[in-house]
């Protein structure tokens, strides 16, 4: 699969599952337990919300792009991928990252219009930008 996307500085664990998954996506299975825990340091990757979420948002859509009209890429697929999308446009917004908040929310519609966006007045502002 070629391994860890290197050039990523975060979330390469993710980008690598998600191909894993695309590859071999009829014999994967949801597991209900959990397998491992991770921990939130202060000063580490995974506290600079603004570099994970851009990072994951962007994986997500380069994800999307290389498998649109894929088999296997189905509606669902899109809305489930869209609705991670609204999620990192949330907390974009929280964090003033109006810009880029609204370029991951207008890519989740393009994707798939009917999926709701998570949140109430933070993302209604973005929605007014975008929908205008």
């Amino acid at each position: 699969m070629g391994g860890f996307d290197a050039s990523l500085p975060c979330w390469q664990e993710y980008e690598l599952h998600l191909r894993l998954a695309l590859q071999r996506w009829r014999t994967i299975r949801h597991l209900t337990i959990f397998l491992c825990t991770y921990y939130v340091v202060s000063g580490s990757i995974s506290s600079h919300q603004v570099r994970m979420f851009t990072t994951r948002a962007a994986v997500l859509r380069r994800f999307a792009e290389e498998e649109l009209g894929v088999e296997g890429f189905t509606g669902g697929r899109r809305d489930a991928i869209a609705t991670e999308i609204m999620g990192c446009a949330r907390i974009l917004i929280r964090c003033g990252r109006d810009d880029d908040a609204v370029g991951a929310y207008a890519f989740a519609r393009s994707l798939s219009p009917a999926t709701p966006y998570p949140a109430k007045w933070p993302l209604r502002l973005a929605v007014r930008l975008v929908d205008r």
